[in-house]
C-alpha cells in the first residue's frame, strides 16, 4: 500500500497541473512519511535474506518467535 499512496499523490499532482519535477517531488515527500509494518509467520525469510544467522533462526524457531519488521522508506 505504500506504493499506492505515492501513486495517488502523483495522480493528484498531475490532475492539479503540476510539472513532472513537481510530481516526482510530491511522491518523494509522501514516501519519506511512510512506514510499513510487516508481520512474518517464521524466521525463514530473515535467515534466507541474511538478516539473521542459523543460530538465531534455530533459537527463534524453538521459541516460536513471530517477527514484526518496520520498513522506513526514507
Amino acid at each position: 500500500m505504500t506504493l499506492g499512496w505515492q501513486v495517488l499523490a502523483a495522480a493528484r499532482a498531475r490532475k492539479e497541473g503540476m510539472s513532472r519535477e513537481e510530481i516526482v517531488a510530491k511522491a518523494a515527500k509522501v514516501r519519506r512519511r511512510l512506514v510499513q509494518i510487516v508481520a512474518m509467520d517464521s524466521l525463514e525469510q530473515m535467515q534466507t535474506g541474511g538478516r539473521i544467522g542459523d543460530a538465531a533462526k534455530w533459537v527463534g524457531t524453538l521459541l516460536n518467535v513471530k517477527p514484526v519488521v518496520a520498513i522506513n522508506h526514507q
